[in-house]
């Protein structure tokens, strides 16, 4: 009998871990050995301006983007990022230029135009097809401090804030289990399909060691540090639609990849 229910749950271990790995692109599971190695470049915002310029690929390994990282990029740089993930993979392109750009890098060999993604290469080129062709939905602000709150799934799940202040002024807060960055600061502005946000300063969190909670790992006697930026840094997430009012009190607006309410 001992025998058979640990079988059993081996089974369902394995399934569980088969079945959530084919519905998202990031580990369910937020352990320290896993962040530990990666949570300090999450605090440099042109990151992936530098993959895209040092045809570094090694991100495809376990490829999730991140949105804010995303819409640092300028138009030419998705553009780049997004074949980056074919040129990987040895695809012949029509496009000349792509093809003399990825030239420059030893592991760039065309050789074939049929080439298959995997489920999170295609998402990740799905997303950054959004930030390469934002809408044109008009989300009106309010005249007074409004906060953006992103749904991750659950009423206990709580995503990424964005506070937009009535006087321009902007707060983002990641909601990362284990996190460097506490707060980015600067100047918002809203375009129809787009909301910029002008990023001047960030509160990081440096030293201290990984604690590994069963319920939430975290950072333990970290000290926080303001970084200011010499000039703004901008970033554009696409504003694409809403939905109506949810339960009458709250509405839903899709910024970046993400479902924000409000």
């Amino acid at each position: 009998m001992k025998k058979r229910l640990l079988t059993i749950l081996v089974f369902l271990i394995i399934h569980g871990l088969i079945f959530a790995d084919s519905l998202y692109e990031y580990p369910l599971t937020y352990g320290v050995t896993a962040e530990a190695f990666s949570d300090y470049e999450k605090i440099d915002l042109g990151r992936y301006k530098a993959y895209i310029a040092n045809g570094d690929i090694s991100f495809m390994e376990n490829p999730y983007l991140d949105d804010f990282l995303l819409g640092t990029l300028s138009k030419e740089e998705l553009r780049l990022f997004r074949n980056m993930f074919y040129a990987a993979k040895g695809y012949i392109f029509d496009d000349s230029s792509l093809t003399e750009y990825f030239s420059k890098f030893s592991w760039y060999v065309p050789k074939t135009k049929a080439i298959v993604l995997s489920d999170k290469e295609q998402t990740c080129v799905d997303r950054i097809k959004n930030f390469e062709n934002p809408g044109n939905y008009d989300l009106a602000i309010p005249d007074k401090d409004f906060i953006l709150e992103q749904w991750n799934g659950g009423a206990d799940q709580r995503g990424c804030i964005i506070k937009l202040n009535k006087n321009k002024t902007f707060e983002y807060t990641p909601q990362e289990p284990i996190r460097r960055v506490l707060k980015i600061s600067g100047i918002w502005e809203i375009t129809k399909g787009k909301l910029t946000l002008k990023v001047d300063s960030m509160l990081i969190l440096l030293g201290g060691y990984y604690v590994d909670d069963p319920i939430m790992p975290f950072i333990k006697d970290g000290y926080k540090v303001e970084q200011k930026f010499e000039k703004p840094m901008p970033v554009n997430l696409p504003v694409n639609k809403m939905t109506p009012i949810y339960n009458n009190y709250r509405a839903w607006v899709n910024i970046g990849s993400g479902w924000y309410c409000y």
